[in-house]
């Protein structure tokens, strides 16, 4: 049964494949591993041994080390005379270096991965029992990325700079502080890395202030027919409003200077003027609905110390407004600024 188990192998791997055509997905995969290795295949010789073959794979070889040792000795003088033992270990020598592998990047990576792989995990799993360990953890895997990135550097001439580590860090971080509705925890994940390297993590969230306010811009309903757009959108939302949840709790912190209460309040005006001035166009009411719940995050969460007086005008313009006579404003968005009127 194994002999004829192994003849079909053979006949598979060795005929053509048994005239079945692998799919292209598959081929091209295969080819990028090869590739990866430095396989190239052009005259490479067929290596798979088996009882079949064994005895003429073996013959083949020992012929090759005969050719080879001739041309050799050919080329050093050894089959004249005895004394060209260096020409011999020279030519050993450069037969060992012409490797038909090329170095391939990936076997000098560093655990860099390994330990983002960590962080995210720690993250994710972040509580009230485990914040004080998980962040001590933090900052020993930040050094260890950080050290691993200087030796890297020194070594390889990349000439990458450290803030490109931290960006990448904060990425992780912040990926799993929108993703779950944490922010007091989340907030100290930020303050820990912010300690380490300040102008770094300014950076970051100064980004992704900017990018967090553009995403205001041009919000439109998706309907729950098509299923797949339907969750992307709302995943969005979510995301927007945690991280709005997040910021406001930095802010209350007052650790982080580029998110202060000055600046959440400067925001907050922002976006009642952007609703003022979306509700008189009926495609916008999605859009002012989803500026409307982050108005409502920062209100709930910072309260007094956005100086609520200051915007009670425009909200009070906005609860003026009879029904219908903005398109742009639905009856729940309406409802919403009453009840802030009344928070």
């Amino acid at each position: 049964m194994t002999t004829i188990t192994a003849k079909l192998y053979d006949d598979l791997m060795f005929n053509q494949n048994g005239g079945h055509t692998l799919p292209d997905c598959v081929l091209s995969a295969i080819k990028v591993l090869c590739d990866e290795i430095g396989y190239t295949g052009i005259n490479q010789p067929n290596t798979y041994v088996n009882q079949y073959n064994a005895n003429a794979m073996a013959s083949e070889k020992l012929k090759n080390q005969d050719d080879w040792n001739g041309v050799k000795n050919r080329k050093t003088g050894n089959n004249r005379n005895g004394g060209g033992s260096a020409n011999k270990a020279s030519s050993n020598n450069e037969w060992k270096i012409k490797s038909g592998f090329a170095l391939t990047k990936f076997a000098a990576l560093d655990n860099s991965q390994q330990l983002l792989g960590e962080i995210r995990t720690d993250m994710n799993k972040l509580n009230e029992k485990n914040l004080v360990a998980k962040l001590e953890t933090l900052k020993k895997h930040i050094n260890e990325i950080m050290d691993l990135s200087d030796s890297d550097n020194d070594s390889n001439g990349d000439n990458e700079q450290p803030p490109n580590k931290i960006t990448t860090i904060m990425d992780v971080i912040y990926a799993s502080s929108v993703n779950n509705k944490l922010p007091i925890l989340y907030s100290q994940a930020y303050e820990t890395v912010y300690k380490m390297y300040p102008a770094e993590v300014e950076a970051f969230i100064k980004d992704k202030l900017e990018k967090h306010a553009e995403s205001m811009e041009n919000i439109i309903d998706v309907s729950e027919k098509d299923y797949d757009k339907f969750c992307e959108f709302n995943l969005e939302n979510n995301i927007r409003k945690n991280f709005t949840t997040l910021l406001c709790e930095i802010a209350k912190q007052g650790k982080i200077g580029i998110v202060s209460i000055e600046k959440i309040a400067g925001m907050l005006s922002n976006l009642l003027e952007q609703v003022l001035a979306k509700i008189d166009h009926k495609i916008k009411q999605k859009e002012v609905e989803e500026i409307t719940e982050n108005v409502v995050l920062i209100f709930t969460s910072l309260g007094k110390l956005v100086e609520k007086e200051k915007h009670m005008p425009l909200i009070q313009t906005i609860v003026g407004y009879k029904s219908g006579e903005k398109p742009g404003l639905s009856s729940r968005t309406k409802f919403k600024y009453m009840d802030l009127l009344n928070l």
